[in-house]
């Protein structure tokens, strides 16, 4: 079984580093690109998990769809309770996160940027790291209470937790 959920989350690791950086050096282009790329990545962590629990317990080839009522169907179908409990538990966890304040916004955030419509810049944010907050520059985050990258942060911890709550759960 590939571990994608784990390089998701390093790679998630990795632009959350940049968004980091970005934001310390005032560089609200590269800001922008790096949380963009951050949350399509962040978000990404919950679907290559249930494909490694695909590949563990379904085999639902990689020509077919999979999204968790996919995975629901055909774990019923093959009988497999523990697969039916895993994706009750695994819907759970990620309506957790998606009703966690941060969570929510970002993940909406996220889906209406990929899906629907790019976000434009219009919230200041606090900059950090020795820039005047004359030189404080905006994203498109106003529900966000304090730094986006301490945000990002919570949102990516969010989803390690989902992670280690269903693998302990189902070793």
């Amino acid at each position: 079984i590939s571990m994608t959920a784990d390089e998701k989350i390093k790679e998630s690791e990795r632009w959350l580093e940049k968004i980091m950086r970005s934001y310390h050096h005032s560089n609200r282009t590269d800001l922008i690109d790096n949380v963009i790329a951050f949350l399509n990545c962040v978000n990404s962590i919950p679907d290559h998990l249930l494909e490694e629990y695909n590949q563990k317990f379904l085999g639902i080839t990689l020509q077919d769809k999979l999204f968790p009522n996919v995975f629901k169907i055909e774990a019923k179908k093959q009988s497999h309770h523990v697969a039916q409990q895993f994706i009750m538990d695994f819907k759970s966890e990620k309506g957790k996160i998606e009703s966690d304040p941060i969570g929510k916004i970002l993940t909406t955030k996220r889906d209406l940027n990929t899906h629907r419509d790019n976000q434009k810049t219009i919230k200041r944010v606090v900059v950090v790291g020795g820039v005047k907050k004359s030189d404080a520059f905006s994203v498109n985050f106003p529900e966000l209470v304090g730094n986006v990258d301490d945000s990002c942060e919570k949102l990516l911890n969010l989803m390690k937790g989902l992670v280690s709550i269903l693998r302990n759960k189902y070793p």
